[in-house]
């Protein structure tokens, strides 16, 4: 007995960080909108899954940033996991993208993904990749924004 009173409450302790942030990031038009330290969810053009995308605290588009697209498992969504990594404090250097599966009618809710979501996750990553080379660009080469790289 005295065992599972201290699991539950490790698991409760270790659930609070997820409880503490705001559960619906806001909807934001273009990754570049996601400012650094923040959460937005977004829709990717063309078949449109919707995605959650946190900037690091410290990003810089001079700089190099690794991506990592998550994957969450069903009946879950990507904010699911965008919390947990930063309760953890994983990967806090990176940008973290996760999307959610197209099968499900509430974008902050449970997701599953199906079989055809390998192309749309692509479609993401293809996005996030055009838009924010596209970004960095425009701020800090400005005479390379409108040539195709």
């Amino acid at each position: 007995m005295k065992i599972s009173s201290t699991f539950c409450f490790a698991v409760f302790c270790n659930a609070l960080p997820l409880v503490a942030k705001d559960r619906n990031p806001p909807l934001v038009e273009a990754p570049a909108g996601v400012k650094p330290g923040s959460t937005g969810m977004l829709k990717a053009s063309g078949k449109g899954m919707s995605y959650f995308l946190r900037m690091p605290r410290k990003y810089d588009a001079r700089n190099e940033s690794r991506l990592i697209v998550f994957l969450h498992g069903s009946n879950m969504n990507g904010m699911d996991y965008v919390r947990s990594f930063e309760a953890q404090k994983w990967c806090d250097d990176a940008i973290l993208c996760c999307p959610n599966g197209e099968k499900g009618s509430d974008p902050y809710g449970p997701r599953n993904f199906g079989f055809e979501s390998g192309p749309l996750v692509a479609d993401i990553t293809g996005e996030l990749h055009e838009d924010l080379l596209a970004g960095c660009r425009e701020q800090f080469l400005p005479e390379l924004a409108a040539q195709e790289l």
